[in-house]
């Protein structure tokens, strides 16, 4: 969608839920957000880039031309940017839109046409998360939709209100129900228990057991949490089976235990040595 589409779009989901599009609203909507100097800014990008990267540090890296980039394509937020008189609106939208967004959810519809996540990403949601149906594919459409259609104001209206706003949404429902690969991630716990308050407060009808028992993301993200610890035990208990004396009643004792161990850590990771055999565990 293109401004205008989606500024039309806004209207209707003002409508629907009972509140109204003001052209004041609309005003402040397409305002351009003016950005100041980002000196500061450049110089805490260029350390945190040499933290992440040390490399980087000896070789010439335009860090201006990058934090522009990131700016244009809606990598960085200017949502600090907003003039505070318009905040008041701009916390009443997002707080619109995440609803429209989680009712769409409950209802299987999302923002734009499924075609375009194909024509995309040379692939269905169902063959990507190898799920055919179900709450996730459901959650998975409504966002990719909305992603897809946010992501067309950007770079032409990257400092529009409007945009930045959309933006914020979609990073914000990305990151906590699809996160990108990378180091910075909150545990399994806290990640399902905010997501089943979010689920809770905005789409209560919705079935969040079967969306948590069908997801591929969290349960990929369980193996990957559980896998080091049960390969560090095996590795332990094979050690000290292998110096346990043999020639006593004690140490045959122990050896059996160990190999009862070893055998309940082998069952706790087997999903994980078949899928790195097969390609996929059941």
């Amino acid at each position: 969608m293109n401004l205008s589409e989606w500024i039309e779009e806004i209207g209707e989901v003002y409508q629907t839920s009972k509140n109204f599009l003001s052209n004041e609203k609309k005003s402040i909507f397409l305002s351009g957000i003016v950005v100041p100097d980002r000196q500061d800014e450049t110089t805490t990008l260029k350390n945190k880039l040499k933290e992440i990267y040390p490399p980087i540090a000896n070789k010439k890296f335009d860090y201006q031309n990058f934090d522009e980039y990131t700016i244009k394509y809606g990598l960085t937020s200017l949502l600090p940017y907003i003039p505070e008189q318009y905040l008041t609106a701009c916390e009443e939208f997002r707080e619109i839109l995440y609803k429209e967004f989680f009712k769409r959810v409950s209802n299987r519809y999302g923002f734009g046409e499924e075609t375009r996540i194909k024509e995309r990403f040379k692939m269905t949601l169902p063959e990507n998360y190898r799920i055919p149906e179900g709450p996730f594919i459901d959650m998975a459409h409504t966002y990719w939709t909305f992603k897809l259609e946010v992501d067309d104001l950007f770079p032409q209206y990257h400092n529009i209100i409007l945009a930045q706003l959309l933006k914020s949404v979609e990073f914000e429902i990305g990151s906590l129900f699809f996160p990108t690969p990378g180091p910075d991630k909150p545990p399994i716990e806290q990640r399902v228990k905010t997501q089943e308050m979010i689920l809770e407060t905005y789409a209560p009808n919705f079935n969040r057991k079967a969306f948590f028992e069908s997801n591929p993301i969290l349960n990929n993200l369980k193996d990957k949490e559980v896998k080091w610890p049960g390969f560090v035990y095996i590795l332990i208990f094979s050690i000290i089976a292998w110096f346990v004396p043999q020639d006593v009643w004690w140490g045959k004792i122990l050896f059996y235990i160990l190999m009862g161990l070893i055998v309940i850590c082998l069952y706790g990771v087997s999903k994980t040595i078949k899928t790195w055999i097969f390609g996929k565990g059941n």
